[in-house]
């Protein structure tokens, strides 16, 4: 039987020693993505932000499957831009805050995520969530 003294020893530690994230967040780069418009798009980073080199990735009409790398939020004049960047090279955006409720579980979970790409300017329309990687 646990007496009173050591249950608060063993809740002072657990409490003590929490685990610090791996890595901190990445700094802030105007050069990471080129968005004209509000909407939702996709486009190609060139500036070696992803572990993977992603500057030839290209999508297709149709779906594009990728994993979240990171995601990031920003508003620009009155919309607020949600960025998804894929580990396997470039990244997709909304300003549409359905997708905003959609995709951003998938920014913390690096959950499997599909865009339905509709034409050859990487305006998409159908976003598909998973619940594995």
């Amino acid at each position: 039987m646990m007496t009173l003294s050591a249950i608060a020893s063993l809740t002072a530690t657990a409490q003590t020693s929490q685990k610090l994230p791996a890595t901190e967040a990445r700094a802030l780069s105007t050069k990471q993505v080129q968005i004209d418009k509000a909407g939702n798009g996709a486009g190609f980073r060139a500036d070696g932000v992803s572990t993977t080199e992603d500057t030839t990735a290209a999508f297709h009409v149709g779906w594009n499957y990728i994993h979240p790398e990171f995601c990031e939020m920003y508003y620009s004049g009155n919309s607020p831009y949600l960025i998804i960047y894929a580990k396997e090279g470039g990244y997709f955006y909304t300003t549409d805050h359905v997708f905003h409720t959609l995709i951003s579980p998938a920014c913390q979970t690096g959950n499997w995520l599909a865009f339905y790409v509709y034409n050859t300017n990487n305006n998409w329309s159908n976003v598909w969530t998973y619940t594995y990687k």
